[in-house]
């Protein structure tokens, strides 16, 4: 019993810190590959991508490889101030689903995002998509 217990603490010791250390600050740290903002979601990194009316998911797994959103499904609930407004992602290019809806970026604004893909769970995630990040820069600057 004392040696499956040392061997379970040695793999955790051993694992690389980009596995161990998927919090929303280790994220924020991280270049997201649309300019977005990054959340863990269950088994998944989803990357939320913003424009005044218009939301972009991108899905990837941990090491970044991209996901299929074929087939998947999704919702954005975009907070601002005392309004919400529900967006509905449906997918589009290989691992990304997007939607439009009535809304501005403003400060203080929170998004929820759900996404479910086929056969699996939902998996949600929740952003602060204006705030600066660890390297100083906000996440609503995106390369498209």
């Amino acid at each position: 019993m004392r040696f499956l217990r040392l061997l379970a603490i040695g793999t955790v010791l051993a694992a690389p810190p980009a596995v161990m250390a998927h919090t929303d600050d280790y994220l924020d740290k991280m270049e997201a590959p649309n300019g977005g903002q990054l959340r863990m979601a269950g088994a998944l990194h989803l990357e939320l991508v913003l424009k005044p009316g218009e939301v972009a998911v991108y899905v990837t797994d941990h090491g970044q490889q991209a996901i299929s959103t074929r087939g998947a499904t999704g919702t954005a609930t975009v907070h601002t101030g005392d309004f919400s407004t529900r967006v509905k992602l449906a997918p589009t290019g290989e691992n990304a689903l997007k939607g439009s809806g009535d809304f501005g970026l403003g400060a203080g604004m929170k998004v929820t995002v759900s996404v479910t893909l086929p056969g699996q769970e939902t998996a949600t995630a929740s952003f602060d998509p204006l705030k600066k990040s660890a390297t100083g820069t906000r996440h609503d600057q995106h390369k498209h």
